[in-house]
């Protein structure tokens, strides 16, 4: 199978041109993502969006996302999160979609599956794994030719920590319904991707391993006994998913922003 590298950024929510959310320029930050990863990370094989793309759904916010994620020099994939307008996107993007309609799709690297969910529940915060998506992942499950599989998805399937949230997640029948699903094939399902938090989070749920990215725009406060309702201007993150026959490796990288909104080299004083 040999290795390949796939780039992950989580929860852009990029806003109308003009406009800041807590006080920051999203947009700017992306493109200073963007820049990074095509001056550092251009062997990827391809970048993968955790949701929360824009932040209310628009059609001007979507244009403005595909403009920046437009000059990434690999292939770029887009999850749906809770702030997302499903068919907005597709009239922006013109995706990929299952054949219900849902923004989900199967991808193949080498004999790897990646199982991009969508989870998007209109008009709600929390997220929903329907019996028509559920169908569309159990026939990948089963029909796969892959031998292992990657799954993405915007909503953490369980608590995370943050009152704020826990009961923003996927809802919990679907939640078990899902893990249930992951856990009964005789391939394995490597690791689980999702988004929604804007921290780093790592999760061993009831023996399936999971990660959160911290995102590209405003971040849940440091402080871990905030209820998660405050943020703050941390710098952007991305993760670096290294996929092997015999491991899944994911590293964090945060990018420094200098005052012009360009990101810096990421040069080390080293100690010996």
């Amino acid at each position: 199978m040999g290795l390949h590298k796939v780039i992950l950024l989580s929860d852009p929510h990029i806003v109308s041109g003009g406009e800041l959310r807590y006080g920051i320029d999203p947009a700017k930050r992306l493109q200073a993502t963007v820049d990074f990863i095509n001056a550092f990370h251009g062997d990827a094989d391809l970048c993968i969006l955790l949701g929360d793309l824009v932040q209310e759904g628009r059609h001007d916010q979507y244009s403005r996302l595909k403009e920046i994620t437009g000059q990434l020099t690999m292939e770029v994939q887009f999850i749906m999160g809770n702030h997302d307008d499903r068919d907005v996107f597709i009239q922006i993007f013109d995706p990929a979609v299952a054949g219900d309609g849902f923004v989900q799709q199967e991808l193949m690297l080498g004999s790897t599956a990646l199982l991009l969910l969508d989870t998007m529940n209109p008009g709600h915060v929390s997220g929903a794994y329907c019996r028509q998506r559920r169908r569309w992942l159990e026939d990948r499950l089963d029909r796969s030719p892959a031998s292992q599989f990657l799954v993405f998805m915007h909503h953490p399937p369980f608590p995370v920590h943050v009152p704020k949230l826990d009961h923003k997640g996927l809802d919990p029948e679907d939640a078990q319904w899902l893990h249930a699903a992951l856990s009964r094939g005789a391939k394995p399902v490597r690791h689980v991707l999702f988004g929604h938090i804007h921290r780093n989070i790592a999760v061993n749920w009831n023996g399936l391993t999971a990660s959160s990215v911290r995102n590209t725009a405003h971040q849940r406060a440091r402080d871990l006994n905030d209820d998660g309702t405050r943020f703050w201007h941390g710098p952007p993150c991305l993760g670096v998913l290294y996929i092997h026959d015999d491991r899944t490796l994911l590293q964090m990288q945060d990018i420094i922003i200098d005052s012009d909104g360009r990101p810096q080299a990421p040069v080390e004083e080293l100690m010996c």
